[in-house]
């Protein structure tokens, strides 16, 4: 059933006049009798009685009123929804997000997406790297936050912060006062660090970053979480 036929099908209804409808849709008065009597053909029933100074409903216009009104809106809500869900200001976003990530610029993200999406559900899932690709091409997930490197050509990367490395040390160590570490003076030092497989992100990231200055890491614990890290440290 053709939906600007049964706009123009309100329009008579309200009107009770091809004329004034035809205003209404902005259309030609022939187009509104011949889109009617098309309605009538596909329905099989008389909709409108026609006069000299307008037109009246049926009692099977009448009936016909009413789920006319309830498909035409129907499809109107269902465009809104759907157009809301396709701008993210509604529905549900399932979000992967690695511990690297829970920072506080993905805390002002939060904050943000909140303001401008108030009708968007957000699940969040805590999914270390190496765990997130598997989980997009699953569809158990919508979208992650990660740290690259990803070996991954299918997946769309996209680039969103950039935070500046932190170094964790004991407070009694030689370099606890510095407030910027050069990394030359890291070198000789025990590491911990984070296990590749579940985050080749970080690791990788901070062992280029020292072969780049000739640096071997001389790795002692690997742990998983952050607290732990900073316990062994």
């Amino acid at each position: 059933m053709d939906l600007h036929r049964l706009r123009i099908f309100l329009a008579a209804a309200d009107e009770l006049s091809f004329r004034r409808a035809a205003v209404l849709m902005g259309a030609g008065q022939p187009v509104v009798s011949r889109q009617v009597a098309a309605l009538e053909d596909e329905l099989g029933v008389i909709l409108f009685e026609r006069k000299s100074t307008g037109a009246r409903l049926t009692e099977a216009g009448r009936v016909f009123l009413a789920d006319a009104r309830r498909i035409v809106a129907d499809v109107d809500r269902a465009r809104e929804v759907v157009t809301s869900v396709a701008h993210g200001r509604a529905g549900r976003l399932r979000l992967a997000i690695c511990e690297d990530a829970t920072t506080p610029t993905f805390a002002s993200i939060l904050t943000a997406f909140r303001e401008h999406c108030p009708k968007t559900d957000l699940d969040l899932f805590e999914l270390p790297s190496a765990m997130q690709p598997a989980a997009l091409r699953r569809g158990e997930i919508d979208v992650g936050l990660l740290l690259p490197p990803v070996q991954d050509h299918e997946l769309q990367l996209d680039s969103l912060w950039r935070d500046e490395w932190l170094v964790a040390i004991p407070s009694s160590h030689r370099l606890a006062d510095l407030e910027i570490v050069p990394l030359g003076a890291l070198a000789g030092e025990d590491f911990v660090t984070a296990h590749p497989q579940f985050g080749p992100g970080c690791h990788a990231q901070s062992e280029a970053m020292f072969c780049a200055e000739g640096i071997k890491l001389r790795i002692v614990a690997r742990a998983f979480r952050r607290l732990t890290m900073a316990i062994l440290v």
